[in-house]
């Protein structure tokens, strides 16, 4: 699963928090706390790397 590219869905999208962000997921209306800034930096920026593990 590592080894695997990632991206964040087109049905996700980030709200920016002081704690880091909210994941909200347009089809099933889940809302996730994504609770550290770091987290959410790797997140924004998976679509950039080869695999999972070099993100």
């Amino acid at each position: 699963m590592l080894e695997e590219p990632w991206t964040l869905s087109p049905s996700v999208a980030l709200r920016p928090e002081p704690f880091g962000a909210l994941a909200y997921h347009f089809g099933n209306r889940k809302l996730t706390f994504l609770k550290r800034p770091e987290l959410v930096e790797v997140v924004r920026l998976l679509e950039q790397h080869p695999r999972l593990g070099s993100a």
